[in-house]
Formats: structure tokens, C-alpha cells, sequence
């Protein structure tokens, strides 16, 4: 899976360097288009294509046993399906529910809570981190909002809103190192994967 973590980590550096990118025409312009989203679908698809490829290649010399004729191309199938595309696919339903939750909140509190750009860059940064990894992040997006709040109440008092516009694809970006690089060697992390 070493070509779906270089993928989301070059993916998420791309679109860090964007958000964090001081010209706010492009950073508004990037994040309220589709085409930041379909383009990051289309590459973790040809990634997940990739890797899916290569473990038919891999049983086809190693395990032949596995694959037809000498057994139906659906263990293969629901092999690759939970093993590689489930965690995408359960980041991706998240990240849609996360987008209409949002959406509401910011209609019905007429614009309160995030700017235009965060209802983008939210439901893609947890897409990009996977799953479970997106767990870890929404934990440390909360611990990073509230001490960033204290923060601004004690720097502006009430008046201070915390925003974080410019941490949501910026923190995907750490939690996909943290989880390839350390996370991901301690047994309890195994007990969260599908």
C-alpha cells in the first residue's frame, strides 16, 4: 500500500501548499471547485487500480490457487474490496456526511461557523487520511481547535473566533505521516482496520 500513502501524502502537500498559499484568490478558487475534488478521486482511484493490479499479479505467481479457475474471481474481488478500497470508500461516505452536516450548520447559523473554503477542504482532508485514520484525525482536529480557541479568547476575548480555514488539509497532512510512519507498527492500530 507504500503507492496509496505516497499518493495521499503528495495530494495533501499539493493542497497544503494552496491553503497555506497567501493569495486568497487562488486559495478560494482551488477549494469552491469540483475540479480539486475529482481530481483528487481520480488519482487515489488510479492508485487503489495500482495496487489492486499488482496484488493479482502477485497471486497469480505466488498463490494461483486464488484466483480462477480454481476459485471465483469474487474472493478476489471481496479480497481487494476490504483490504484496499474499503477504507477510501468508507472515508468517502464519511466525508459526505461530514460535507451535509457543514453545509446545515452554516445555513441554518447563516455562515458562523466556516468559511465557504472549509466546507470543501474538510470533507477532503478526511477522505484523503483513510480509514482509521480519520478517527485519529477528527480527534486531533478537536484538541487543536479548542486549545486554538483558548487561545484566541485569551488574546481577544470574546470576540475571538478560532478558525481553521488554513489547518484542515495541513493536519491530513501529519496524520498521514503519523499514521504510515508510526501508528500503523503498534497492534492496537491493526484492531482498527478493516
Amino acid at each position: 500500500m507504500h503507492i496509496i500513502f505516497w499518493v495521499t501524502l503528495v495530494l495533501s502537500f499539493i493542497l497544503s501548499c494552496i491553503a497555506l498559499y497567501k493569495n486568497n484568490f487562488l486559495f478560494s478558487w482551488c477549494y469552491k471547485r469540483t475540479i480539486v475534488w475529482w481530481s483528487v478521486l481520480t488519482m487515489i482511484g488510479i492508485a487503489l487500480l495500482y495496487v489492486s493490479w499488482n496484488q493479482y499479479a502477485l497471486w497469480k505467481v505466488s498463490a494461483p490457487g486464488l484466483l480462477p479457475p480454481h476459485l471465483s474471481i469474487t474472493y478476489f474481488i471481496s479480497y481487494v474490496g476490504f483490504r484496499v478500497w474499503a477504507p477510501y470508500l468508507i472515508s468517502l461516505g464519511f466525508s459526505c456526511i461530514c460535507w451535509v452536516c457543514m453545509k446545515f450548520l452554516n445555513k441554518k447559523y447563516e455562515g458562523k461557523f466556516f468559511y465557504e473554503e472549509e466546507l470543501h477542504m474538510a470533507p477532503l482532508a478526511l477522505f484523503l487520511v483513510g480509514y482509521p485514520a480519520f478517527l485519529f484525525y477528527i480527534i486531533l482536529f478537536f484538541c487543536i481547535f479548542i486549545f486554538g480557541s483558548i487561545v484566541q479568547t485569551l488574546r481577544k476575548g470574546m470576540e475571538g473566533r478560532m478558525s481553521m480555514r488554513f489547518f484542515w488539509i495541513p493536519l491530513a497532512l501529519c496524520v498521514i505521516l503519523l499514521v504510515n510512519l508510526y501508528l500503523q507498527n503498534f497492534a492496537w492500530w491493526s484492531l482498527l482496520k478493516i
